[in-house]
């Protein structure tokens, strides 16, 4: 009788812990990202290069609360990538969602660049993976 009860209780803990995990599971936040890319060429002169820069923002969207969307665009790290070519450099979003990328070695290799923010949780809000239209550069 007491490997019975024992067995029974061992068995109701096991479904109350499957149940909480199930409904945590249930109750994760999914956020919808966008990224978007220009790049601002220098203003002319001797520092021409040096003031090229890759500029954009990291904006949220869809019904997830205010809170969600506000930890989706702070301290998100954004990928620029040249097409065709790989990897270029990478930059966190400020508490806006903004980022700025200095630009001085994109002359060496003009062509179409991208911005990608990567599927990022914190916590139980899940941040969907987004990437920026291409941009010309130089």
């Amino acid at each position: 009788m007491r490997k019975l009860s024992a067995l029974a209780a061992t068995l109701v803990a096991v479904l109350a812990v499957g149940g909480i995990a199930a409904d945590a599971a249930q109750k994760r936040e999914k956020v919808k990202s966008k990224v978007t890319l220009r790049f601002d060429q220098g203003a002319g002169g001797g520092s021409y290069y040096e003031e090229a820069a890759f500029r954009g923002a990291v904006t949220t969207r869809g019904k997830a609360s205010r809170r969600a969307k506000k930890a989706c665009r702070k301290r998100r790290t954004v990928v620029i990538t040249q097409l065709g070519a790989g990897r270029f450099g990478q930059a966190k979003t400020d508490a806006r969602g903004r980022f700025v990328l200095p630009a001085s070695d994109a002359y060496n290799a003009p062509g179409r660049y991208t911005a990608t923010a990567r599927k990022q949780r914190k916590g139980r809000i899940v941040c969907r993976k987004a990437t920026s239209k291409p941009v010309e550069a130089f």
